[in-house]
């Protein structure tokens, strides 16, 4: 037999080569969806829609939490963003009626770039935001909406290895902050509160991108005072296709 063949054959039998060939993801793995495995054991899932990738993102702090459903935009930059509360359940003694709490409470906002930043690339702009507010015990609340001031950095290309696979990544840092021309508005009245505020960062978050295979996962957000979005992060410690 030729060496070269009794070579590929030994490599073969092993059963770590094998199984790494087998479920390292490619390029074509998120048209089936991956499912991203996160410190603490939660997992989030992310699957192409068009060219763009849909996620659920599941939040979990101290028995509540929320989960996100996000587009985005290339599978990179979010441009709507639906989350769905769940709060902690009180101990309610029995014959009792719990009376308010806000479980299932939901918060849509999108965001509308000016110029869809580039992969790859820094980015500075306007961010157009809306964002609508309901919940079984507050009902629909009055639409916000406003401009951001917002930049997209990228950090340098790494290599990583997860579940016994090699990846390129780039992390990448999105900021929104309000700015003298925000104009943030409650139902069409200006909200003082925001215009008190400028150059305060109303969100950062931070994602992994992995430019080989087309999506970038959210592994940590904070938020400002005024409540736009709770502080929260999940490291990767795990890919697969599903």
């Amino acid at each position: 037999m030729p060496l070269r063949a009794a070579v590929t054959i030994a490599a073969l039998a092993l059963p770590g080569a094998a199984l790494a060939d087998t479920l390292c993801l490619t390029p074509d793995s998120i048209k089936g969806g991956v499912t991203v495995t996160v410190k603490g054991g939660g997992t989030q899932t992310y699957r192409a829609k068009g060219k763009d990738v849909q996620a659920e993102v599941p939040v979990l702090a101290g028995g509540s939490g929320f989960v996100a459903e996000l587009m985005l935009a290339g599978g990179l930059h979010v441009i709507a963003d639906h989350r769905t509360e769940h709060e902690a359940k009180p101990d309610v003694p029995e014959g009792a009626v719990l009376v308010g709490g806000n479980d299932g409470g939901t918060t849509t906002t999108t965001y509308r770039f000016a110029a869809l930043p580039r992969p790859g690339k820094d980015w500075s702009g306007k961010v157009k935001v809306t964002r609508d507010q309901d919940g079984p015990s507050i009902g629909p609340q009055p639409t916000i909406k406003g401009n951001l001031a917002a930049e997209v950095s990228f950090l340098p290309e790494e290599t990583v290895q997860i579940s016994g696979c090699s990846y390129r990544i780039r992390p990448v840092e999105t900021r929104f902050t309000l700015a003298a021309d925000s104009r943030f508005t409650l139902e069409g009245e200006p909200m003082l509160a925001m215009e008190e505020a400028v150059g305060q960062v109303l969100l950062s978050r931070r994602q992994i991108w992995f430019p080989d295979l087309g999506f970038a996962v959210i592994t940590r957000e904070r938020g400002a005072e005024s409540g736009w979005s709770e502080d929260w992060g999940q490291g990767i410690i795990g890919l697969a296709a599903q």
